[in-house]
């Protein structure tokens, strides 16, 4: 049994987490780590401010935020992005949230087959185009946007 006898507060990186367990139980620590690591292992993780995202085949992650930060997305600052292009390097999302970002138009809904929720808020949207095919579709937020 493991003996916890100060547990860390807002633990932010995984391995600190991992090393404070491996104090009282290094075998428990490795099973943490492992429980984890199987978790997550088809969560896209953007793990500090201004990274890009990992330029892959296909990503598999289901869930995505992009909430008024400085991710760095094609190079660019999120800040300044007007409109989403490549889409379909991730077939699988279901749920994208893409709010305060200056977004005029979005496109290519028509390849992400999974999608579930959109959220588009807080952007300058005046078109979409590719909705209609999106038949998974089931919250759709356009809130404050220049939809006519």
């Amino acid at each position: 049994m493991v003996k916890i006898e100060r547990s860390p507060v807002a633990q932010n990186d995984l391995n600190e987490v991992i090393d404070y367990i491996a104090k009282n139980s290094l075998e428990y620590a490795l099973t943490f780590y492992e429980q984890v690591r199987e978790k997550v292992q088809n969560l896209i993780q953007f793990p500090k401010i201004g990274r890009k995202i990992p330029d892959h085949a296909e990503h598999r992650g289901k869930k995505f935020y992009f909430k008024d930060n400085s991710l760095m997305l094609s190079g660019l600052d999120i800040d300044s992005i007007y409109e989403i292009k490549g889409l379909n390097k991730f077939p699988s999302i279901e749920h994208l949230y893409i709010n305060y970002c200056k977004i005029l138009e979005i496109q290519e809904l028509n390849v992400l087959p999974n999608l579930k929720t959109l959220s588009l808020s807080n952007n300058k949207i005046s078109k979409i185009k590719g909705i209609e095919e999106s038949t998974q579709l089931q919250k759709l937020d356009l809130g404050n946007n220049q939809i006519t």
